[in-house]
């Protein structure tokens, strides 16, 4: 098998070199004992410290039941029940006020009084939009601001971006070649909005540091690394904000690979671009290409997924198609030999989901169960071996699959219960159990609830879960958790939004 093509790629060689990998997973010997004890906070011990879980602590006003010492009358009132809201703030809806509530003029005990708010807003309040009232009781009413979840979310090298529910897109790591679209090389540690881009639906971040988004119009933007013709808008020219992809329209998914990208169109044809050395274009050639091509003899494809140096589709029907790189047979076609137009994965049918890693594929059926080939060295197939195959076998242990996500050298899925499970490589905790334990079966990622996407970069992985919140965990070398931090964490943190 083969890890990196150091020769091919020395820059890579000399970043990973330099890298100083911590172990310190930003827990304590309390954490999780139900109580936010010293020390602990949202950050470090989301379990105890959260808002929502029932114990008032950091900034909280409240948390659930728990309002500390605060009642109607310390707020200023002269009766009343005090409650909470779901963002852990005092609910003082219930609460009688003073004589003076009202006279338009913001007395003692009064957040606000009839138009005046004190300078407050939806998104001074913790909100993204949305518009701030004042109650009869002369506090703040929030009922008009609303809160963008997380739509989508990909983690890519040293970085991860996401799409919002409002169509921004938003990425945070490092950036030495612009990959998070912010027009500038600067590493951030928390989410910063990619320039100008707007009405996004998908979002990809690669495995060498281009991004690449679809827009609800069709058309397809990339921006970052671009030596290879990547970004596909006809030059090699490194760009810091997106870039529209030269004559592709209709796009309906995209994915960034390792120096190629593909998409494909809503009508069933698959398109590509970079990087050609292993034919993972498709077009029948090794040709490096810096506007799109039609990938050859392809239609009734409908996913899409560029591995490192290799490319997956699944059409209509079902049937999964590779091409490109089969060093470790990756391809799925019983062979070792590179294909440069699609070859049919060998056995597997009724696919509904498929993602390309570095040097394996994995694919998760219409019945619920997981499916892998190729590299298999730190046990990233999950079927409790270290051993390659070049055809599909199945994950062990893992059923009700509803995605799946093939990183560098770990994978994850998340289940319809909303679990989500990983195994493969572990050395800075991607897997999420709160191990650096490498793992060839699948365990459960730890505290992780309600789960409906995950992507898995290269020693990081990220989840969207169904409140909207996004979540990471592995290595935060570049600030790729977007937690604030460059501290590895072993189970998954909570994204800081701005």
């Amino acid at each position: 098998m083969r890890h990196l093509r150091f020769a091919m790629y020395p820059a890579l060689l000399l970043a990973l070199v330099a890298v100083s990998c911590s172990d310190d997973s930003g827990s304590n010997s309390t954490c999780g004992n139900q109580v936010c004890d010293s020390g602990e906070t949202a950050t470090n011990c989301p379990q105890d410290c959260s808002c929502g879980n029932g114990i008032k602590n950091g900034d909280e006003e409240c948390d659930g039941v728990d309002l500390g010492e605060a009642t109607c009358g310390s707020q200023g009132y002269v009766s009343g029940l005090l409650g909470c809201t779901e963002q852990c703030r005092l609910d003082e809806t219930q609460c009688v006020p003073a004589a003076d509530c009202g006279n338009g003029q913001i007395d003692q005990g009064e957040q606000c009084d009839g138009t005046d708010l004190n300078g407050a807003t939806c998104k001074s309040r913790g909100y993204d939009d949305g518009s701030l009232g004042c109650t009869a009781g002369c506090q703040y009413d929030e009922s008009g601001c609303a809160s963008c979840g997380t739509r989508a979310i990909s983690a890519g090298y040293w970085y991860t971006c996401a799409v919002k529910d409002d169509g921004t897109a938003w990425c945070w790591g490092w950036n030495g070649y612009g990959p998070l679209g912010d027009g500038t090389t600067t590493e951030r540690h928390t989410p910063v909005q990619v320039s100008g881009l707007t009405s996004a639906g998908a979002i990809s971040a690669g495995c060498w540091y281009d991004t690449c988004a679809v827009k609800e119009d069709g058309t397809a933007w990339c921006w970052g690394f671009n030596s290879y013709g990547e970004l596909g808008d006809g030059t090699a020219t490194e760009r810091h904000t997106p870039v529209q992809v030269s004559g592709l329209t209709g796009v309906g998914a995209i994915s960034a690979g390792s120096h190629h990208t593909c998409a494909v169109k809503e009508d069933g044809t698959a398109w590509c671009w970079g990087w050609n050395g292993h034919g993972q274009l498709g077009d029948g050639t090794a040709t490096e290409r810096h506007i799109p091509v039609q990938v050859s003899g392809l239609t009734g494809a409908w996913a899409i997924s560029a591995g490192m140096y290799h490319t997956c589709a699944v059409k209509e029907d079902g049937t999964a198609w590779c091409w490109g790189d089969n060093y470790d047979g990756e391809l799925g076609d019983g062979t070792t030999t590179d294909r440069h137009t699609p070859v049919q994965v060998s056995g597997l049918t009724g696919v509904g989901a498929i993602s390309a890693g570095s040097n394996r594929t994995c694919a998760v059926k219409d019945d619920g169960t997981a499916w892998c080939w190729g590299d298999n060295y730190y046990g990233e197939l999950g079927d409790g071996t270290t051993t390659d195959i070049s055809i599909p076998v199945q994950v062990s242990g893992l059923a009700g699959v509803g995605a799946i996500s093939a990183g560098y050298w770990h994978t994850c899925a998340v289940k319809e219960d909303g679990t989500a499970w990983c195994w493969g490589f572990n050395d800075h905790g991607e897997l999420g159990d709160g191990t650096t334990t490498e793992r060839h079966t699948p365990v459960q990622v730890s505290g992780l609830t309600g789960a409906r996407a995950i992507s898995a970069g290269m020693y990081h992985t990220c989840a969207v879960k169904e409140d909207g919140t996004a979540w990471c965990w592995g290595y935060n070398y570049g600030g790729e958790l977007g937690d604030g931090t460059t501290t590895d964490r072993h189970t998954p943190i909570q994204v800081t939004w701005p």
